[in-house]
């Protein structure tokens, strides 16, 4: 998006050092005669950094990148079909990360992370959420390099998931 909240195309080619161009995304029968559909794009990249002393990662020469896409379609706009909860994005990282789940319904959410021994290290969220999507934002500059565990608990779902802090 620009600064106006507007979408913009990704202009990729060739002499930026782009081979190949992203085509249409099939979308998936569920998402036919929706109201809203949302794609989800995830970029996963390796490379080499070129400059070891600014650790920019504008400096990174990208040697490969995989591109991921999902289909998000509800009946009613904004509001998802069923509950998700998404691994958090990037992983691993360092210092911050986004967690995000959609609730169908509104409903009580707690979410903790614990350490790979299961100590419960903090609470990130305990509190009523209306249906919709939603992101929980973990900083993790206190935490020491390691693979911890988030817990999802709501009214109708339980679930747990890894990510890994590196510094």
């Amino acid at each position: 998006m620009d600064e106006n909240g507007e979408a913009v195309e990704y202009q990729g080619h060739e002499e930026d050092g782009h081979s190949e161009w992203i085509g249409p995304v099939p979308l998936p029968a569920a998402a036919e005669n929706q109201p809203r559909v949302e794609l989800l794009w995830r970029y996963y990249f390796t490379g080499e950094q070129e400059d070891e002393d600014s650790g920019q990662r504008s400096m990174l020469h990208i040697a490969d990148i995989e591109i991921y896409t999902s289909v998000q379609a509800g009946n009613t706009a904004g509001i998802p079909g069923k509950f998700q909860l998404y691994q958090n994005f990037p992983n691993p990282f360092y210092p911050v990360t986004a967690i995000r789940y959609d609730l169908p319904e509104p409903q009580q959410v707690r979410m903790d992370l614990y350490s790979i021994t299961g100590q419960h290290i903090s609470t990130l969220t305990d509190r009523q959420y209306p249906a919709g999507r939603h992101m929980i934002e973990l900083n993790a500059s206190s935490l020491a390099s390691g693979i911890y565990f988030y817990r999802f608990v709501s009214e109708e779902h339980i679930e747990t998931r890894k990510l890994t802090v590196i510094k």
